[in-house]
């Protein structure tokens, strides 16, 4: 989270910004309008912190003692929170926070959604240099992290408040390029919880199933693939093969072809130190030259990138999804059971995989009499690196390596 001061005349108001919710913290935005407090516990609107019974039951929530000794400290004190998309998740965490804390979040929704929060981002918090502009009704901002380039310059630094609770916040386990987008002018203007990313899942039933007939048939175990070019080679070699028992072939991994999936593709070519591909030099941008606009794709790094994807979509739900009229999605392939695997946003990559997840196929769709004691139908994997440029051997220190260890 963030903090600003937005110009002359609303230079008193902070203004915090979350990369991502962190109800928890929200204390300290409460806290940071407050006036000061006495020392001693006064029930407030029948809110008592001498209780011990009702400050355990409401302060001591998930597991965690953080707001424990915040239980009624922050009675009758209002904080507006701007957030661009409607999650009814929200309802009950306030809820308890209130029931803790005694503060009140108010949280509204920007129309028009996400296309429409950058804008009305500048026009509370104010825009980089100009000192006049901000409108200053929000106390905290749900955000996405390309939104703060603009603004950072109205938002609070956070540096010494993460200093002062790293024991709860832990900075430095957040990835680095996550911690990374939130920092400006060596100051840390919003608190990043959550970063999207692309991962894999696998039918370990249906890997079980067709276990014996893939070696039969190409000569090689059937594995879990570290390479995009083994995803792709798996997709394109259990295509065709019954996935759910009803003795109809199916298709490879499924996905929904959106372009952050086709730059999971190209990027770790064009980011990898390449021996034959790197044919050009990307700057900025993995498409075009951020001053000259001349094309990068021209290249055997995209090229090969552009195959691999087409090749994976051609094997993957679209081929039958996309002919009937329908929209290609995993969302709706996965649950027939026709998917040997999928790739995801962690997320939906959840509830895809988890036993009676939004998007998990029912056991009736599902292989489960080929699973070993033990196992689990459905299995998460990072997304697989970049084809044919892991290290070789002679390159690695596989010798550290324990029984059954993978060394990427």
């Amino acid at each position: 989270m963030t903090s600003r001061t937005s110009g002359a005349t609303s230079s008193s108001v902070r203004r915090w910004s979350l990369f991502t919710a962190l109800i928890l913290l929200l204390s300290n935005s409460a806290y940071a309008q407050e006036p000061d407090q006495c020392t001693e516990n006064i029930v407030v609107g029948g809110c008592d912190p001498n209780d011990e019974e009702y400050c355990k039951q409401h302060c001591e929530l998930f597991g965690t003692t953080y707001l424990r000794d915040k239980c009624c400290k922050h009675v009758a004190i209002n904080t507006n929170l701007l957030a661009f998309e409607e999650a009814d998740l929200w309802k009950p965490r306030l809820a308890n926070f209130h029931k803790c804390t005694g503060a009140n979040i108010h949280i509204a929704y920007v129309e028009g959604g996400e296309d429409a929060m950058e804008d009305a981002l500048k026009f509370d918090v104010g825009v980089n240099g100009d000192p006049t502009s901000g409108q200053g009704i929000y106390d905290a901002y749900i955000v996405q992290a390309p939104w703060l380039t603009s603004v950072f310059e109205g938002l609070e630094s956070l540096s010494e408040r993460i200093k002062l609770n790293d024991n709860v916040i832990r900075f430095n386990d957040i990835n680095q390029a996550s911690r990374s987008a939130v920092s400006f002018d060596g100051q840390v203007r919003a608190l990043p919880l959550d970063a999207d990313y692309i991962a894999m899942g696998y039918r370990q039933d249906v890997f079980n199933k067709h276990a014996s007939r893939y070696l039969e048939e190409f000569g090689e175990e059937l594995t879990v693939p570290r390479t995009i070019e083994e995803m792709v080679i798996i997709s394109e070699r259990l295509n065709g093969w019954d996935h759910n028992g009803d003795g109809e072939g199916d298709w490879g991994f499924c996905l929904t072809p959106q372009t952050n999936y086709f730059q999971a593709f190209v990027a770790p070519h064009l980011q990898t130190q390449l021996k034959d591909d790197k044919d050009a030099d990307t700057g900025q941008n993995i498409f075009f030259d951020v001053d000259t606009f001349e094309p990068l794709i021209y290249n055997d790094g995209f090229r090969k990138a552009v195959e691999l994807y087409w090749r994976f979509v051609k094997s993957s739900n679209c081929q039958y999804q996309t002919p009937n009229g329908q929209k290609c999605s995993r969302k709706t392939a996965f649950p027939t059971g026709r998917c040997a695997g999928v790739i995801s946003m962690p997320g939906t990559l959840t509830n895809l995989l988890r036993e009676g997840g939004k998007y998990a196929p029912p056991p009736e769709n599902r292989m489960d009499e080929f699973l070993e004691e033990g196992q689990y139908w459905g299995r998460r994997e990072v997304f697989p690196a970049a084809p044919k440029y892991a290290p070789p051997p002679e390159n690695r220190m596989d010798e550290f390596l324990e029984e059954g260890q993978y060394w990427g």
